[in-house]
């Protein structure tokens, strides 16, 4: 696992023994990062159930402005902390020592570019929707910004939570990317 471009290209990040953590594969965040291309240059990013940092760090390496991780997991908070100061991040990153649905109840800041979900796998989709709830209650996802949910294929299909569509959707093995947009009101 590594960071596929910019700055800090060719960095092998850490991860933590065992499959507390899935870490995004190369070609999955490669993919992933050609469809998001060119909205991370100044972006405030959010990414939440942040394991290893793999998406945040690369969208920093990309030329994101900031970055906020949100991490549970204590073991998994040490090795995110430890690739963001091997990437020479550590003044852009901020990491959060919290749930994802309790950090964006209680999150008073401004509007993030964009927004990566990686949930575990064996995540309950429910709590997913409620955490794209939250974001849409909170108006954390600004004008023109985009969520970038990855999961499991067996996982029930996305069905429109209020407030957002679904732009792209795109298949990779057992792992989904759904790219989704606030609605514009009119």
């Amino acid at each position: 696992m590594r960071i596929i471009a910019g700055k800090a290209k060719g960095l092998r990040l850490k991860a933590p023994k065992g499959y507390a953590t899935r870490p995004t594969a190369d070609r999955v965040k490669e993919a992933m990062f050609n469809v998001i291309q060119g909205r991370e240059t100044g972006a405030l990013v959010l990414d939440l159930f942040a394991g290893t940092g793999a998406l945040g760090l690369e969208a920093l390496s990309r030329g994101a402005g900031k970055a906020v991780f949100v991490e549970t997991n204590p073991v998994t908070r040490q090795v995110l902390a430890a690739n963001i100061a091997k990437a020479g991040m550590a003044a852009q990153a901020t990491v959060v020592k919290m749930d994802a649905l309790s950090f964006l109840r209680s999150y008073e800041g401004g509007a993030f570019d964009l927004i990566f979900m990686d949930p575990p796998y064996d995540y309950d989709n429910e709590i997913s929707v409620q955490v794209l709830d939250a974001i849409a209650e909170k108006q954390l996802l600004s004008p023109g910004g985009l969520i970038i949910w990855e999961r499991s294929n067996r996982n029930p299909s996305f069905q429109p939570v209020s407030g957002f569509k679904l732009v792209k959707e795109k298949h990779y093995g057992d792992t989904v990317l759904l790219f989704i947009e606030q609605i514009k009101e009119e």
